[in-house]
């Protein structure tokens, strides 16, 4: 595989696990939260977060196009 794939994934790699672990601090806070309405806002962030997981099961080693293409994408939507 050429440097510049590699490069990509590693800086694709980072930015991934910043974002969740923004999530992660989210969910946190929501779980801590009193609120009873936080209990749908819990269940979506850790959706989420599973959903993120399951992207990268395989490893970044074995990611394909198509996974690097839709984490980017999530990447560049808007924090909620």
């Amino acid at each position: 595989m050429n440097q510049s794939l590699e490069r990509q994934k590693e800086e694709l790699k980072h930015r991934f696990e910043a974002r969740k672990k923004e999530l992660e601090a989210k969910l946190a806070e929501a779980k801590a939260s009193a609120i009873s309405s936080s209990d749908e806002n819990v269940s979506k962030l850790q959706q989420k977060i599973d959903d993120l997981n399951a992207q990268v099961q395989e490893g970044w080693e074995n990611i394909t196009e198509a996974t690097i293409d839709k984490l980017n994408e999530w990447l560049e939507q808007p924090r909620a």
